[in-house]
């Protein structure tokens, strides 16, 4: 026989999810459309004309040091039989950005480098003189192309810095709610104190792109005489969390809706960089099998 008491409790949790539904849905459109982008995205353009446009026959450094990482000197840059590349502190060896030599596939770090040495004005006049000839015309192309658009980071990149973590106010300065979009199976909704450290976090898997709060059948037979049902990783301050989280619906789903408005925005510039550079490399590639 259930526990009528505990029934209380039951319907409590079933309601918070009802009640965040409509959260979970705005959460679920905006992962959708982060997929679709991904299963769009075939060959990076950027990479796959830098790698063949910027080989040399011989090593060629430019004058020019560019600042390809945070908090650490500028790096000698320059070009090989590879095509471009950075001299690491431990190594006077070019490390290959192009992919073809590489000893690692970042594929999102180097082509922040690439970016990083494409918006510098002055290493892409030196660049221009040591390619080929018969490539700078397109390489000053590609270059136009990424100032056009002025995206500093690749896709991924800006994911991780405007996409997936949102954060929203409370009736509180101190307090934000956060959400972590970052773990492809899990959404986390957090509540930070600015001025303390830690914070209470609830933790949601997915279904569909989306989070569900789910409700199973309980397996052990004597808390099933309590309750039949179980409520998947969910502790009473997690309980209590969900409910907070209720009194704030309205600006979380309205910050949720921003974050997908400045995704389609960035969508949008992402899909024309890449499809103009596309327009560059098909050519290439229709020549290479000849």
């Amino acid at each position: 026989m259930e526990n009528k008491q505990f029934t209380q409790i039951e319907d409590s949790v079933k309601a918070l999810s009802v009640e965040l539904t409509p959260v979970f849905n705005e959460i679920g459109e905006l992962r959708k459309t982060l997929s679709e982008f991904k299963e769009t995205k075939t060959l990076n353009a950027l990479i796959e004309l830098i790698s063949r446009i910027t080989k040399t026959a011989r090593r060629h450094n430019i004058d020019t040091k560019v600042k390809l990482k945070d908090n650490q000197d500028e790096f000698l840059v320059g070009t090989n039989h590879n095509g471009l590349g950075y001299e690491q502190n431990y190594s006077s060896q070019l490390t290959d950005l192009t992919g073809l030599g590489c000893y690692y596939n970042n594929q999102t770090e180097r082509e922040i480098f690439i970016r990083k040495i494409l918006f510098n004005k002055e290493a892409v006049v030196d660049l221009t003189e040591v390619i080929k000839k018969s490539n700078q015309k397109t390489f000053l192309k590609i270059v136009n192309i990424l100032k056009k658009y002025n995206l500093n980071l690749p896709f991924a990149e800006y994911q991780e810095k405007e996409i997936d973590y949102i954060n929203i106010d409370t009736d509180n300065d101190d307090y934000k709610i956060k959400i972590d979009l970052s773990r492809s199976g899990l959404t986390t909704f957090l509540l930070n104190n600015e001025l303390l450290s830690g914070s209470v976090c609830v933790d949601f898997g997915n279904s569909n792109n989306k989070p569900e709060l789910k409700i199973l059948e309980e397996t052990n037979e004597k808390l099933a005489d309590i309750s039949k049902h179980t409520f998947q990783n969910l502790t009473i301050n997690e309980v209590k969390l969900c409910f907070f989280l209720t009194k704030h619906k309205e600006s979380i789903i309205n910050e949720i809706k921003a974050s997908r408005t400045l995704l389609n925005d960035a969508m949008k510039h992402y899909t024309d960089e890449q499809n103009e550079l596309n327009e560059l490399l098909q050519p290439i590639l229709t020549l290479e099998k000849l």
